[in-house]
């Protein structure tokens, strides 16, 4: 039985779009290093790519987010005071 990792991993590294990786991100997750070594053992992923754990990489991801989102909301409000005619 596969796990949802190594499900995941396969379905990414399957997809037309893709190139075998010289290096996967993932999470802290005790299940990414388990799938990539069973993919590797099914030889389905290259003995040379390297895996890279990183304590915060969901966290990133989400305040890279945030903070796009604010700078859109600025804008938004800098666009409407400029364009707002002054009467309520």
């Amino acid at each position: 039985m596969r796990s949802s990792a190594e499900r995941l991993l396969w379905k990414t590294l399957n997809a037309a779009h893709t190139q075998e990786p010289r290096v996967i991100n993932v999470d802290k997750n005790a299940a990414a290093p388990a799938a990539v070594d069973q993919l590797k053992a099914d030889e389905k992923l290259p003995e040379t790519t390297q895996l890279r754990q990183v304590q915060d990489l969901n966290n990133r991801a989400l305040a890279g987010a945030q903070i796009h989102e604010a700078t859109n909301q600025v804008r938004e409000g800098i666009w409407f005071v400029q364009h707002s005619s002054g009467v309520p």
